[in-house]
This record gives C-alpha cells, structure tokens and sequence, in this order.
C-alpha cells in the first residue's frame, strides 16, 4: 500500500518481484502541491489521492521514503518493505499539523515451475494522531496473485485483495470521518462505505 499517491493502484505491484539472490532499493521524493487549485502557485508536481489521503491533498509539500529487498532461496522469494509519506501543512491548507503514514510490508513467492507461481502479501499502514485525531487511521491488507505462463511473452493472472480499515482521518474539506477501505479504487474509484472492501481481478498480460 503506497499512501503517497493512489493507494490502491499500487497495491500488488510488490506481489511481481521476480528477485535475485538479494537485491535492495531506497528511494525519496519531495513533492510541491499543485493539485489543489488557488494552492502554491509556484509548484512544480502533483500526487495522486484516494480516500487514505484526501484530507490532506492542501498540503504544501509532500514527502516520500521508501525502501524494500527481496531474498531468493530456491524457488521462494521472500520480501519486506517499508515507506513513509509526510504531508506538511501550509498557509492554505485545511489541516494544521504534519500527517505521517507509515507503511509496513512484506511478501512469499513461490514458483512451482517455469510456468505457474503464486503470491502472497501482508501489508500495515498507520497514520500519525494528529489535526485533533486521537484514534488515528489504519489499515491492514492481505492481497494474493496467482499467475500461469503460457511463454515468456504472455501471461495470465488472477489478483485478490482485503483490506480492513479503523480509526478517523480527515475528509475533502478537513473535517475528521471514519477511515474507509480502499483496496477497490483501482477498478471503480470508490472506496467502501464499511470497514471492509475485497476486490479480485482476471487479466491478460502480453509483453513486446
């Protein structure tokens, strides 16, 4: 689960990590608000929102760690990764403290043969208690892939997500709501109106 942007879109990207014998990866970002009309003017870039972090698309910059490794033994694969997204208010924003999401993840693999694998995945996410919230957002989600490889150019695959959601967060205008899942916005941009979502998709990957 990747809070900075879309959540939901990069949900299972890990679930595709082929590995090596170990590799690694840390990156960070500072991004200037643009998103937000009549907002920081003078921005250069602009990040993508879900229900996660809509409450806080007035920031004034935005902030991205991140960091992962994988480890082959075999035919497992075996990963963990980790972010952190701050928000950082400003003088035209509708929140008044820095929001911090951290993100803990980690997956298996395993590859029965060159033609089938499977996935699995758990990931945590925590908001910080801040802007008057005492009881503050988390999220955890389980996600599965399972895929078939008919050559090396193509692909099928099926993907299944849960995600449970507790805590508040804070709404489009700054006001402080219930937490709602997400996992389901990549295929109709809207998250649940419980505690839960399930989302499970089919599809047909062909490289050139």
């Amino acid at each position: 689960m990747i809070v900075s942007g879309c959540a939901s879109s990069l949900v299972l990207l890990w679930l595709d990590a082929e590995g090596s014998t170990s590799s690694t990866f840390a990156s960070h970002s500072l991004t200037a608000n643009s998103d937000v009309a009549g907002l920081d003017p003078n921005a250069s870039a602009s990040y993508g929102s879900s229900a996660v972090n809509v409450g806080y698309l007035s920031a004034r910059a935005v902030q991205n760690i991140a960091a992962a490794a994988n480890y082959t033994l075999g035919n497992f694969v075996f990963g963990v990764n980790y972010s952190n997204a701050q928000y950082f208010s400003g003088s035209h924003s509708l929140f008044v403290s820095t929001a911090i999401f951290n993100t803990y993840g980690a997956f298996l693999r395993y590859k029965f043969n060159n033609a089938m694998d499977v996935a699995a995945g758990y990931s945590y996410t925590r908001a910080s208690k801040s802007n008057g919230i005492d009881d503050s957002a988390k999220y955890h989600q389980v996600s599965l892939k399972e895929a078939y490889h008919f050559s090396k150019r193509t692909t099928v695959y099926a993907l299944q997500a849960w995600q449970h959601a507790t805590g508040r967060t804070l709404d489009s205008s700054g006001e402080i709501i219930d937490a709602a899942p997400v996992v389901g916005d990549s295929q109709n941009s809207t998250p649940s109106t419980t505690l839960e979502q399930f989302v499970a998709m089919f599809g047909l990957a062909v490289s050139f």
